[in-house]
């Protein structure tokens, strides 16, 4: 059942970023910015060749060395010839200007071309994680996908094959899947992504992320003793304990929404408990 569950995963994920390398319709005015060089876009327009030839390795390395380069940055240009009225003008970095093009064709002509499904649109650090997802290379995923939906947090292709790439993680390490992933601002500003499980039953309300997954992303101890488990390190030492929504943060009380549970051999918290314990850390960094 697990290995059906992760096969549709991948079909799912293939299926959504072929649709988004090849281009989509309009979906409302934009512009693609910020534009690739001229040597950038040559690149880019050879890595979304190869990735839709299945050739994902040189994908990769094409489109990271635009982003190493040029950062996060679009390619941008039609693929086939375009029936444009004589004198107009189009530029396939520019929504607003295909619409007009549209437009200007149907005052002449009637009908209405779409010359937005001729636009391909290749983004340097989207097509990394696309080749990343296909090279089935889950553990470099994270921080390109992490960029992006720092700047767009409905880019849900982007969402998707990250949640994957984190399942597929998982299960590669033998754990047990958790419902999806959470992109989560902590108090130094840092933008990271957790595992996250919604609380059912009586836990109802609350959402848990696994307890060493917390204890890795702010630098701490974690020890599981029996019923008890311990944050410890960089000037703090929380302690809680199965069952119980009270935690001790160096000495004072801090209550969770729910009880931490196990989840198969898998500690389950509170995810207020990461912010709870990165706002300590850099409260002591300020002392």
């Amino acid at each position: 059942m697990k290995t059906q569950r992760t096969a549709l995963v991948m079909v799912g994920c293939a299926v959504a970023l072929l649709s988004w390398v090849i281009g989509s319709p309009v979906g409302g005015p934009r512009k693609l910015e910020p534009r690739a060089s001229s040597w950038g876009e040559q690149l880019l327009r050879k890595a979304h060749e190869a990735f839709m030839k299945g050739d994902y390795a040189r994908a990769y390395e094409l489109a990271k060395k635009v982003h190493d380069k040029e950062g996060d940055v679009y390619a941008a240009w039609f693929v086939g010839k375009l029936d444009l009225p004589p004198g107009v003008r189009i530029d396939p970095y520019d929504d607003e200007s295909i619409l007009q093009a549209e437009r200007e064709y149907h005052k002449r002509h009637g009908g209405f071309p779409n010359y937005a499904k001729q636009r391909v649109g290749v983004n340097s650090t989207a097509l990394i994680v696309h080749s990343l997802f296909k090279l089935g290379r889950y553990e470099e995923i994270e921080p390109y996908a992490v960029k992006i939906l720092a700047k767009d947090p409905h880019a849900n292709i982007i969402k998707s094959i990250l949640d994957a790439s984190r399942r597929l993680r998982r299960e590669k390490a033998g754990k047990e899947p958790l419902d999806h992933s959470l992109l989560v601002q902590l108090p130094d500003g840092r933008k990271v992504v957790i595992d996250v499980e919604r609380g059912r039953r009586e836990r109802a309300g609350a959402l848990y992320t696994p307890a060493e997954d917390i204890a890795r992303l702010l630098g701490l101890r974690l020890d599981i003793q029996g019923n008890q488990a311990i944050f410890w390190g960089k000037g703090i030492k929380a302690n809680l304990q199965m069952g119980s929504d009270q935690v001790q943060v160096n000495g004072r009380n801090f209550k969770l929404p729910k009880p931490p549970y196990l989840k198969g051999k898998e500690l389950l918290v509170p995810v207020e408990l990461l912010q709870e314990l990165a706002k300590t850390i850099l409260t002591q960094g300020t002392k």
